[in-house]
């Protein structure tokens, strides 16, 4: 594994440590009906307002993953306030 790869496996994991709640729905959840994608993710950050992200094409880790990167992604636009 690279050093980036690993620096950002590492950021990831902090960033889902920081997350409060984070839910997969399917895309057969009859909650939601059938979607093109075939995971939504919402995820909170220290109970902040929930981030909604979808993932078209993706595996639940690979959604996971980008979900982090996006709690990560608001992480560091907190830190710059």
């Amino acid at each position: 594994m690279s050093f980036e790869a690993a620096a950002r496996n590492e950021l990831n994991e902090y960033a889902r440590r920081r997350c409060l709640h984070v839910y997969y729905y399917p895309v057969e959840s009859p909650e939601h009906g059938r979607a093109a994608d075939p995971w939504i993710v919402d995820c909170s950050v220290d109970g902040q307002r929930p981030v909604r992200k979808s993932g078209r094409g993706m595996t639940k880790e690979a959604a996971e993953n980008d979900a982090a990167a996006k709690v990560l992604e608001q992480l560091r636009l907190e830190s710059r306030n």
